[in-house]
């Protein structure tokens, strides 16, 4: 396999973010633009997007929607599922929005963001097979949201939170996440160090943070293609400089459930 260049291409402004729309690239930058790239390197200037002017609420049955008006605030991270119909997006101030569209294409001018009750997020994912979308928090924790069909609104579903038994304290913000490739489990990493699992109801499957010896602090994870490994980058940790930079692999074992659902029958009588 051998890597080319398809372009490379300059912008007026730091970028923050990208994320893929179909066959196009959504960039983010820090002048509060999402520029939309095709793969030929050349811009799509009708279908770009500035903050200023997509209008913000909480749901979409409220009548007047406000653009954000503070100085300076750009996207940080976004994620876009077309079966949930939108990005799941964090903004630079701590802020979670859920940006959607009436349109197919994302016409910037049908483009709506919705609010979510999140003040401090870090980063977001979307459950493209659950239509969920996660945000990670400052305080270690995740939020876990639905679109409510019936004001559009975000819904909380419920929250990944670790119990004293887990780890006493908080682990810190939340820096990464990452789905399985089948929905079936998230895999949460912070800032400072450790690695969790979720089940995609919630439940938490394995925490490194309550290991005698853990030695993971990732900058970024991703789930091999079955879903049976994960793929870490680690991060540089005080003291540790020839550890960083090094890729680590998590080997995984998953319930034939997951993949195989059967119904057992009990107590069938003669």
């Amino acid at each position: 396999m051998v890597v080319v260049t398809a372009f490379q291409t300059g912008l007026d402004s730091r970028l923050t973010c990208l994320t893929c729309i179909r066959d196009e690239l959504m960039v983010a930058t820090a002048s509060g633009h999402v520029l939309r790239y095709r793969w030929d390197g050349t811009i799509n200037y009708d279908y770009c997007l500035d903050l200023r002017r997509t209008p913000f609420s909480v749901n979409q049955q409220v009548s007047v929607a406000v653009p954000i008006q503070e100085a300076g605030v750009h996207v940080v991270d976004m994620e876009y599922s077309p079966l949930v119909g939108g990005f799941a997006t964090v903004l630079s101030d701590g802020r979670a929005a859920f940006l959607t569209a009436s349109s197919l294409k994302f016409d910037p001018n049908s483009v709506q963001g919705i609010w979510a009750s999140v003040q401090d997020a870090t980063c977001a994912t979307v459950s493209h097979k659950y239509r969920l979308m996660v945000f990670g928090r400052a305080n270690g924790e995740c939020v876990v949201c639905c679109v409510d069909d019936t004001t559009g609104g975000l819904q909380v579903l419920h929250r990944l939170i670790l119990s004293s038994k887990d780890y006493a304290g908080s682990p810190g913000p939340v820096g990464r996440l990452s789905w399985t490739p089948d929905s079936c489990a998230l895999a949460v990493t912070w800032r400072e160090r450790g690695l969790s699992v979720w089940s995609v109801f919630g439940t938490l499957l394995t925490c490194t943070l309550s290991w005698d010896d853990d030695v993971i602090s990732a900058r970024d994870v991703e789930w091999g293609s079955e879903g049976y490994q994960l793929w870490l980058l680690n991060g540089r940790r005080p003291g540790e400089d020839d550890f960083a930079n090094r890729v680590m692999q998590l080997a995984f074992v998953k319930s034939a459930l997951s993949v195989n659902p059967c119904m057992v029958r009990l107590g069938i009588g003669s």
